[in-house]
């Protein structure tokens, strides 16, 4: 049986109780704030959280469709790290989920936190024998190999869903987010919730003043643009290589680079 995660270990009766909350699905790009927009949502819709694929899934798991069909009675939020596959978009059409949000974040960034994470989060579930292995042998050049590993991982990752966003999907509407607009919580919030078309007044905004460490659960306060200060130039050089092996990917990144100035 598939290990499911903390977050969704809520009975399943209380996903029926909360009938004023519509299917909520997002796919999240992993380090892009997805257990805050969870735990935000959640307390905000009073609601419980689900999760539709198990945990340690990247190699292409596709959902569990008895849950996805859970999922789209209503009544709870799901956040999940999605791929963009045939089997993971006709297991959600043929669910009856019709409203479906992609949320990605630079993937320089991404990759660079999620490096991080293998070895520095606690909740991450990597067999003991391999996290100490991880841990004594980083250093820069084992950690900016690590880097350029998983980069064409993430990367491929998003060109599968801008690929679908572009081309579009029968029967789903899809809306696009972005890890930076976090920073504008309001408005993203609301942007999304309307989206899935929820009640003027289903969602408490007082939840936007708890601590955002709090809702993150997990924290690691990097610096802005922070690949550019920590991987040495070749590594640098070598990151442009394979994003420009990704045509959206590279649009995109383009598109946060325009924006920075």
């Amino acid at each position: 049986s598939p290990i499911w995660g903390q977050a969704d270990m809520q009975p399943r009766r209380l996903i029926a109780c909360q009938r004023g909350v519509p299917p909520i699905v997002i796919a999240t790009q992993p380090k892009s704030g997805s257990v805050f927009m969870l735990n935000t949502l959640c307390g905000g819709l009073d609601c419980p959280a689900t999760l539709v694929v198990p945990l340690e899934h990247l190699d292409y798991l596709g959902p569990a469709r008895a849950r996805l069909a859970e999922v789209a009675g209503g009544g709870a939020v799901c956040v999940d790290h999605l791929f963009a596959n045939t089997e993971t978009l006709d297991a959600v059409r043929e669910a009856g989920i019709a409203r479906l949000v992609v949320h990605l974040r630079d993937p320089r960034a991404a990759t660079l936190s999620w490096c991080h994470n293998l070895v520095d989060a606690a909740y991450v579930s990597l067999p003991r024998r391999e996290r100490i292995r991880r841990i004594v042998r980083r250093c820069q050049a084992s950690f900016e190999a690590d880097y350029l590993e998983w980069l064409p991982f993430w990367c491929r990752f998003q060109e599968d869903w801008l690929r679908a966003l572009d081309e579009g999907v029968p029967g789903l509407a899809f809306l696009r987010t972005d890890y930076d607009e976090l920073a504008a919580e309001g408005a993203f919030f609301d942007r999304l919730l309307g989206f899935f078309g929820c009640e003027p007044g289903l969602f408490d905004a007082g939840v936007l003043a708890q601590s955002r460490e709090v809702r993150a659960g997990h924290f690691r306060k990097g610096l802005r643009r922070e690949w550019e200060s920590v991987l040495s130039a070749e590594t640098l050089a070598r990151q442009v290589g394979v994003i420009a092996e990704f045509e959206r990917v590279a649009r995109y990144v383009a598109e946060i680079d325009a924006r920075a100035g």
